[in-house]
């Protein structure tokens, strides 16, 4: 669980997937978190912001909103886990909104052979660039492979429907926390019929067999 405090940008300590969003001016504004995350309120309230869900910035580093992994206790009010709170720039509650959040086994994870539609992903149209890419992650590490993906020809992050096939490779990544997470190169079948190739660090996973 990481952690940031009143005054220093979240951005530095954030744990990001693939997919995040930036100020005009290079500053964060959006990253999905891969872990939960313990940070602070502009007041210096701890809140613990889930795993897999969207945490907001304001332009300068302040928390703006995220998806509550546990329960958040605010004067008379309290946001139950699973619910988006917002936050003003001065750290006070906005609102609270929201029941419990998508279930991990809807939203975290993908399973070969299944469908899923409209997804922000990060895609690569060729065989041989991802799995550079996953030596990059394998040799170099996450901030190297990162930059390598955004820099990497036939590399995009977009919205897009697809089928997983088979997972290529998987590169675990240790945490300075002493957790770790997976990133996965993934190929894939697009909604169009095409081949392309995700990078996810979401979990990939066989399907289940009927009972018998």
């Amino acid at each position: 669980m990481l952690l940031a405090y009143p005054g220093r940008p979240a951005s530095a300590q954030l744990n990001c997937n693939p997919g995040v969003e930036f100020y005009p001016g290079g500053a964060l504004r959006r990253c999905t978190l891969n872990g939960h995350h313990r940070l602070h309120t502009a007041r210096g309230q701890a809140l613990t912001c889930a795993s897999g869900h969207p945490a907001v910035l304001y332009e300068d580093g302040r928390l703006r909103s995220c998806v509550l992994a546990q329960p958040l206790a605010s004067g008379a009010e309290r946001c139950e886990a699973g619910s988006r709170v917002e936050l003003e720039r001065d750290g006070t509650l906005a609102r609270c909104e929201g029941g419990p959040a998508a279930a991990d086994d809807e939203g975290w994870h993908y399973i070969l052979g299944q469908g899923r539609t409209a997804q922000q992903a990060s895609l690569c149209r060729h065989h041989d660039v991802v799995l550079d890419l996953a030596r990059a992650f394998r040799q170099k590490g996450p901030r190297a492979g990162y930059a390598a993906l955004n820099a990497a020809r036939g590399c995009e992050t977009r919205v897009e429907s697809f089928t997983p096939r088979d997972v290529l490779a998987t590169v675990t990544i240790r945490t300075g926390d002493g957790g770790s997470y997976t990133v996965r190169f993934v190929e894939v079948t697009t909604a169009a019929g095409v081949t392309e190739y995700l990078v996810t660090t979401r979990d990939v996973r066989a399907p289940t067999s009927p009972a018998p």
